[in-house]
């Protein structure tokens, strides 16, 4: 193998430089954009040469089995080398991680980066176009890049790990355990088809991973690739924490106070009348259909005006959402109450009014607005009023963490509540949970391994059941009553029963400010990204990979997604 070619690699570093400055003058601002997104100027490509092996008749068996992608190397990380095997890694979950992110974001009718995903990369008709810089590139180019930096990033953070001797613990050790299970129960239930023409379940879990990757992934690689990724995020994590308690309270105080409507909540009672689209009926004129259209319209205007002068306080808030919304299970008392509510997304907050009404949230976060103030803001051309009543003025909010172990009596696809007997069975599930760790050594680590193993909040369950900084009004009713309870301590333990199932709760601790933990959580990803730069750009962890390996891996996987594209959308056709 011919040796990795540093002066190329010192040069390319230079021009990596270059475009990150091009790319932060335009995306001073943009720190809410997808990190995906945003690094697509800020990869290393292929550059080295290194002569491809000629493995002769040998080569199809070898490849089956995974030896020579494992054996083989594309290039190295520090002291880390990549193998064919973690490359095809690599470049898998940067496609899978583009299109999921793109067919998501179309299923509520936006864009994620503007990739079509049925057309493979190779055949997109629309270059990917950075946000930041407006330069353009192939989507196969985008892929590579992804790839090649999502490998850099995780062997640098590794063995960065490595050196300040982090290790795994037991918890981590259970989430990787539930993982490789999860894989292989999904295995097990993959269909193939048999001989005879019919479905077949069953594939053994390498056989699957082999499906999903590519001859090389098998359980002992992921295993050890899921190692590296947690000490990678160890790392991380640690660096954060190192970075967010070296801010005195004076500096936190003075972006605070730069927008202070960043980092402040709001408890208001809403409620919103809008006009409903009536269709045409049976000998109905189009100027019949037109005045029954009118008239109702000027009805829902006068309900909303009648609303907004019948209320004095919550009470009459209250009474009036019962008066005009007849909804079976409706209950105004708590339907109508949005507490903690921010005044934008700005902060990753998606409970927000501006995604509401924009004219709403500037009322509401207005420093002259005081607690009992009414506001009714109207859209005539739309046909909607929308009715808020002050209840506690802008303010800020400590949060708290807290594991839970969901044990459903919902059905997690459609929502419908489950038989009795399973009703019960979750219930005596969640007793036994709770009595069997309260035998144990009753700590946090042996809850979070329960709810690890147990919980079947696919949302919490890998993170041992933690839901951390979490606001009031955040979680459903029993669930927020129960965590942010006056006399609540570290360590309290229950079972609270809400519409979703048996929650086995566990209080972990009651947080600072928001604003404190936002702001320094801020600082401190910036000080991590500015670090990770750093690493990324100095000589510990040049990444070095050869380009005729890569080329060659890259096909192989292109052709692989074409056909996958094309298999999808033949199964999509035949659904329509």
């Amino acid at each position: 193998m011919a040796d990795m070619n540093q002066n190329k690699a010192e040069q390319y570093r230079q021009e990596r430089k270059e475009r990150l400055a091009k790319s932060a003058k335009k995306n001073a601002k943009g720190m809410e954009k997808s990190i995906a997104l945003r690094s697509a100027v800020k990869k290393v490509i292929a550059i080295v040469l290194v002569a491809v092996i000629a493995l002769g008749a040998a080569y199809g068996i070898l490849d089956y089995a995974g030896v020579v992608n494992k054996a083989v190397q594309v290039g190295y990380v520090g002291n880390e080398n990549i193998s064919f095997s973690e490359y095809i890694y690599y470049y898998n979950r940067a496609y899978t991680t583009l299109y999921n992110n793109e067919q998501y974001y179309q299923y509520y009718g936006y864009q994620y980066a503007g990739y079509d995903i049925t057309k493979a990369p190779q055949d997109q008709e629309k270059d990917f176009t950075d946000s930041a810089t407006g330069e353009t590139m192939k989507w196969t180019e985008y892929l590579h890049n992804q790839a090649v930096d999502m490998a850099q990033m995780y062997l640098a953070f590794y063995q960065e790990a490595v050196k300040l001797g982090l290790e795994l613990t037991d918890a981590d050790k259970a989430t990787i355990d539930k993982n490789i299970e999860d894989l292989r129960e999904q295995a097990a239930q993959t269909g193939t088809q048999g001989a005879s023409g019919d479905t077949v379940k069953g594939y053994s879990l390498n056989a699957f991973l082999r499906l999903q990757y590519g001859n090389g992934i098998n359980e002992s690689f992921l295993r050890k690739q899921m190692k590296i990724e947690t000490l990678a995020k160890k790392y991380n994590d640690t660096k954060l924490d190192e970075f967010a308690g070296g801010y005195t309270a004076e500096e936190v105080k003075a972006v605070f106070d730069k927008t202070p409507e960043d980092y402040t909540f709001v408890d208001i009672r809403f409620y919103q009348f809008s006009k409903e689209e009536l269709k045409q009926e049976d000998k109905e004129t189009k100027d019949q259909l037109k005045a029954r259209q009118e008239k109702a319209d000027k009805e829902v205007k006068a309900n909303a005006q009648a609303m907004y002068d019948a209320i004095t306080d919550e009470k009459s808030f209250v009474a009036q959402a019962t008066k005009y919304n007849k909804t079976e299970g409706y209950d105004a008392n708590n339907d109508t109450l949005l507490k903690s509510v921010a005044k934008s997304s700005v902060n990753g907050n998606s409970n927000n009014l501006e995604a509401i009404n924009a004219d709403l949230a500037k009322w509401a976060f207005d420093k002259n607005v005081k607690a009992g103030d009414k506001k009714m803001v109207s859209d005539d051309k739309a046909g909607t009023y929308y009715i808020a009543l002050m209840v506690n003025p802008a303010h800020d909010v400590k949060t708290v963490d807290v594991r839970h172990i969901l044990f459903m009596t919902t059905d997690s696809q459609t929502g419908e509540a489950l038989s009795d007997d399973k009703i019960k069975q979750a219930e005596t599930n969640a007793k036994k949970a709770l009595a069997d760790w309260e035998a144990g050594d009753k700590t946090e680590d042996s809850f979070a391994q329960y709810a690890t193993d147990l919980s079947e909040d696919t949302g919490s369950a890998s993170n041992g059941g933690l839901c951390e900084n979490t606001l009031p009004g955040q979680m459903v009713a029993e669930f927020d009553e129960w965590i942010f309870d006056a006399s609540r301590k570290e360590g309290d333990t229950e079972i609270v029963k809400t519409q979703y199932g048996y929650h086995v709760m566990y209080f972990v601790k009651s947080n600072d400010s928001y604003s404190d933990i936002t702001i320094r959580n801020n600082k401190a990803t910036e000080d991590v990204n500015k670090l990770a730069e750093e690493l990324l750009d100095g000589d510990a962890y040049v990444i070095g990979v050869g380009p005729r390996r890569v080329n060659y891996l890259e096909e192989k996987m292109l052709d692989r997604i074409a056909r996958a594209v094309a298999s999808n959308n033949q199964n999509q056709a035949s659904y329509q």
